[in-house]
């Protein structure tokens, strides 16, 4: 491959230009040799100006710009330097008939998608504009499979209108979805602390089990109702959309998940805090990541350790402003579990149904079935290695090496349908080996009455490779559990650091061995166990504070005019 085709590649632009590849994950370059440059997709501006030229009709430029052919110029410099920007066409457009609708609606609508928009279409993929090529065309032989977006949100569809207080300051919280995990939950916490003082509007970028308490909680909630919505050009209509129905000057984006909201939200002049959870460092696009940190008007950490990660050459002079914040003390939203499937499998430990909502029913029915009873070591979480699943299996086998007498049960909430299946594997081939060696452990699906397991509970195990300030450790310390975790792998070890019992509640980092110690310890020391379980209470309090958090948020939304709320 010619060298200077990769020295000219222009990652940002790519990606900024295509958001179904930002979305995707994967390297811009790497998707460029592999399939981009076979859809005709441009690597750079230059690449695009390029095309543009190729397409450019010079001849009915001048003709239909007399003043430029007057002036004796280059037709297409003058397009490129003017002409475009002014509006005036490159191209002859094709004639539409006096009275009839636009062909390509009426072709889009006979091609069985009604709701195609080949103005919005051609404007969110430069590159086919540039081409000359239908932009129907191009959407039903390239565009659908690659996942680029048709047509803009219909926010008349969604928007209510009714629930706004005149008076009232208004506030945009963005989720990357409406799932029942970890940042969605706090976006969610968010809007109902906000609610009591302004008027918020919720954008969800994909729709999930949670949609409904946000339009409880917002006085408007608007849906992305397809992943190929999350486009710069999508984002944008979207917020000006919002803008010409009610005055807002604040935003909150929740999550790195959600960064490609922060850019256009700042483009209309808001302010906007963006609340970053998570690791950047396993962020599939750390381009668009650092973009976002950029934009921002105030980068909001959870932790140190998220803070470091964060940090290069990039982002450095944007992250001397952050400030670190812990997300306070969620709560955990009620309700139906998130799947309507009604058979559970069980297979090798495994409960494969998604959001099973009877997973309490049956870690009650095995602590009830095994005697003596044992003792409950919890963990919870999406099945994936940085969430170190396969670590918490192990000191389960430790702990069986360790105390050959041992009776602890050892379950893990969180499997679902998008579970890694290899990883998986892995997993049921260590809970198989467990269970021969005389212990016992189980995997189960995701379920919104986790409380009822934290009663339940004798120690939650946070065994995180990588996990910056979980909710589910953050509850098991808000009720008093024991938790065990690695030093070094997140903001929870930050905060058990000045515990008086540190050394009983970190291990060293993925020793599992050591764990095991620290497990059969609360086990023969009943004492110490009580005396963690009192000090966790308080920790919780103090460093936990939802209520603390959110007025801190206010304060940096309206740090200069913070009488307004």
């Amino acid at each position: 491959m010619n060298p200077n085709l990769r020295e000219a590649f222009d990652a940002k632009f790519y990606l900024e230009t295509y958001a179904d590849v930002a979305a995707s994950g994967m390297d811009p370059w790497e998707h460029y040799v592999q399939y981009g440059r076979a859809e005709g997709r441009v690597g750079s501006a230059g690449e695009l100006s390029a095309k543009e030229a190729e397409s450019f009709d010079a001849d009915f430029y001048l003709a239909s710009n007399p003043d430029v052919a007057a002036a004796a110029v280059d037709p297409y410099e003058h397009y490129v330097l003017f002409g475009k920007a002014e509006g005036r066409k490159g191209t002859r457009e094709q004639p539409v008939t006096e009275g009839s609708e636009n062909p390509e609606k009426q072709r889009a609508a006979q091609s069985g998608v009604a709701d195609f928009d080949p103005d919005f279409y051609l404007e969110a993929a430069p590159d086919v504009a540039a081409s000359g090529m239908s932009a129907l065309d191009h959407y039903l032989l390239y565009g659908r499979a690659e996942g680029r977006a048709s047509h803009p949100l219909d926010v008349a569809s969604q928007w209510r209108g009714d629930r706004f207080g005149s008076a009232r300051p208004k506030v945009i919280v963005v989720s990357h979805d409406a799932s029942r995990t970890g940042a969605p939950v706090v976006a969610l916490n968010i809007c109902q602390q906000l609610s009591a003082r302004a008027d918020v509007i919720a954008i969800l970028l994909a729709d999930g089990p949670l949609t409904e308490e946000f339009r409880q909680v917002c006085c408007e909630t608007l849906v992305l109702t397809e992943p190929e919505m999350r486009h710069a050009v999508v984002l944008t209509r979207l917020v000006r959309d919002i803008r010409a129905r009610v005055t807002v000057d604040h935003a909150i984006v929740n999550s790195t998940e959600s960064r490609m909201m922060v850019k256009p939200l700042a483009d209309h002049g808001m302010r906007v805090l963006f609340l970053v959870h998570e690791y950047v460092s396993y962020m599939h696009s750390r381009t668009s990541t650092d973009e976002a940190i950029n934009h921002a008007s105030v980068v909001v950490m959870s932790s140190q350790p998220v803070l470091e990660d964060a940090i290069n050459d990039e982002t450095r002079k944007a992250l001397e402003r952050a400030v670190l914040l812990r997300q306070g003390k969620s709560v955990i939203p009620q309700g139906g579990a998130e799947s309507s499937e009604s058979a559970s499998r069980l297979r090798g430990g495994i409960d494969e149904r998604k959001g099973a909502p009877d997973t309490v029913d049956h870690v009650k029915t095995l602590l009830n079935s095994i005697m003596p009873r044992p003792r409950l070591v919890l963990g919870a979480g999406t099945v994936q290695f940085r969430k170190g699943v396969d670590l918490f299996f192990a000191a389960g086998a430790a702990l069986r090496r360790h105390a050959p007498d041992d009776n602890t049960l050892f379950v893990w909430v969180g499997h679902d349908s998008e579970s890694d299946l290899s990883y998986t594997a892995c997993l049921t081939m260590q809970m198989r080996a467990l269970e021969r060696a005389g212990g016992h452990a189980h995997l189960f699906g995701a379920t919104s009455r986790l409380e009822e397991l934290y009663e339940l509970a004798d120690v939650f195990f946070l065994s995180s490779r990588m996990d910056p300030l979980p909710n589910v450790a953050i509850d098991a310390m808000t009720v008093g559990l024991p938790v065990l975790c690695f030093e070094g792998a997140g903001g929870i070890a930050e905060v058990l650091a000045d515990s008086t019992h540190a050394d009983a509640s970190i291990a060293p980092f993925s020793d599992v061995a050591e764990v095991a110690r620290r497990l059969d310890a609360l086990a023969r020391e009943p004492e110490l166990r009580k005396n963690i379980s009192v000090e966790n209470r308080r920790i919780a309090r103090n460093a936990f504070d939802m209520n603390a958090y959110v007025e801190r948020l206010v304060s940096l939304l309206w740090a200069e005019t913070l009488t307004t709320i």
